[in-house]
């Protein structure tokens, strides 16, 4: 559909088709939806930077209050600029999580 097309094309910096990697998971599915809705784009692949797309300590801050409604995670603004892809992102959520299940398997030993 052309409007489409011409919506992608106005947001097509540095998004080149080949290097789009679509999400393998549930929580990378999350962050892509999540990345859609606040940096308006089509389509985002789980290497594209979340830098190079426009974002922005602002954009993070809602963005990690989005992903903390979903996972119930407590993460960093440094986080996000040392994990700025969607890949890096979705390991980092994965380890707090299970760092959080093992403390709560830990408290009831």
């Amino acid at each position: 559909d052309n409007h489409d097309r011409s919506f992608h094309l106005r947001h097509s910096r540095n998004l080149q088709e080949s290097t789009y990697v679509a999400p393998r998971n549930e929580v990378e599915q999350k962050i892509a939806d999540v990345w859609k809705e606040l940096l308006g784009f089509a389509k985002i692949g789980i290497n594209d930077n979340f830098l190079d797309l426009g974002g922005n300590s602002l954009i993070a801050t809602q963005m990690i209050s989005q992903l903390r409604k979903y996972y119930q995670v407590e993460l960093s603004l440094s986080v996000v600029f040392e994990a700025p892809t969607i890949a890096e992102l979705a390991l980092a959520i994965e380890d707090t999580i299970l760092g959080e299940l093992e403390e709560l398997n830990e408290e009831e030993i």
